[in-house]
């Protein structure tokens, strides 16, 4: 179901949002982040057109992901899901599915292993509602339509068979690793689709190796490409995943000077044309780096990255 474009005044307002606070949340500095994209949210709310709405699901889901980030995880299950809801009330009727592969539906899915029954009545009544032609301007009504009596925030956590691994908040410095060289991986992705680094971390460490994730080390706000590339340079192996752009391009673009073996893995959604363009396959192909599509992130990636990374001693 299309939806109108950004005025130029809101789409500087979303600019504007996003190069001040990303880099601070890649690099766990959160103050202010969380208010900045409250009140960027409540402005695309109130700004929609009548009878239309905006898509909302940008600050919804970093909304989510900076309470998750500061071990809240219930507060952001219930962000999560209303960024998912955004994503079912933007897809074209009958395509609602497409919304499980998008980084608010592989967070409730993977991550919080919420249950396919809240998915599918989610579906149902987002469906019902482009059935009859109804314009739903503000998530949290489908959230209330589908708890019913019961608070959602309280409903939507009950449905949840587990809860996200909370990430250390004492951050580790740069050069503190576990492993030595020849046994640590860098994993470079978006920090969005942090289900799926979460992933791939845990694949890496039953392998025996050490993941090494930047959002995990003290990176300072003006300095996070630095660092990144400081980590990498750290690390005999490297494993991308591109399901999502976040400037891995100037990573994997270094990964020969530094002689680091590497691995480039995306997600595969059906129906839908990947998202590597020809101009990122030629530089893979020209440093002879193998690309991997996954659909199953347990088996298809772990098999992956297994056959990447060579048995340890």
């Amino acid at each position: 179901m299309p939806y109108p474009t950004l005025s130029s005044n809101l789409q500087e307002k979303v600019d504007s949002v996003a190069f001040s606070y990303e880099p601070a949340i890649r690099a766990g500095k959160y103050e202010g982040a969380f208010e900045a994209y409250k009140e960027l949210y409540e402005l695309l709310l109130t700004k929609q057109p009548t009878g239309g709405r905006y898509h909302k699901g940008y600050p919804l889901h970093n909304m989510g992901y900076i309470l998750a980030a500061q071990g809240k995880q219930n507060e952001a299950l219930h962000y999560f899901t209303l960024a998912y809801v955004e994503d079912l009330l933007s897809e074209n009727k009958d395509e609602e599915d497409k919304a499980d592969q998008t980084p608010a539906g592989n967070t409730l899915r993977q991550a919080y292993q919420i249950k396919e029954e809240l998915l599918r009545r989610l579906k149902q009544i987002v469906r019902e509602k482009k059935e009859r032609s109804l314009v739903v301007s503000d998530p949290e009504l489908v959230l209330k339509e589908l708890a019913q009596l019961k608070d959602p925030q309280t409903f939507v956590a009950e449905m949840a068979e587990a809860q996200p691994e909370v990430r250390p908040k004492v951050k580790r410095q740069p050069g503190n690793f576990e492993k030595g060289w020849h046994e640590r991986v860098f994993v470079g992705g978006s920090y969005k689709e942090i289900a799926i680094i979460n992933k791939i971390r845990r694949h890496i460490a039953s392998k025996g190796y050490e993941p090494v994730v930047a959002s995990d080390f003290e990176t300072p706000q003006d300095l996070i490409h630095h660092h990144s590339l400081m980590l990498l340079h750290g690390c005999k192996y490297a494993i991308f995943d591109l399901s999502q752009e976040a400037g891995q391009l100037m990573e994997i673009e270094r990964v020969r000077d530094y002689g680091v073996k590497t691995m480039v893995v995306y997600q595969a959604i059906q129906d839908q044309p990947p998202k590597i363009t020809e101009m990122l396959k030629s530089l893979l192909n020209s440093l002879d780096i193998p690309l991997k599509s996954y659909e199953d992130t347990d088996e298809e990636l772990c098999g992956h990255i297994h056959s990447f990374l060579p048995n340890l001693d």
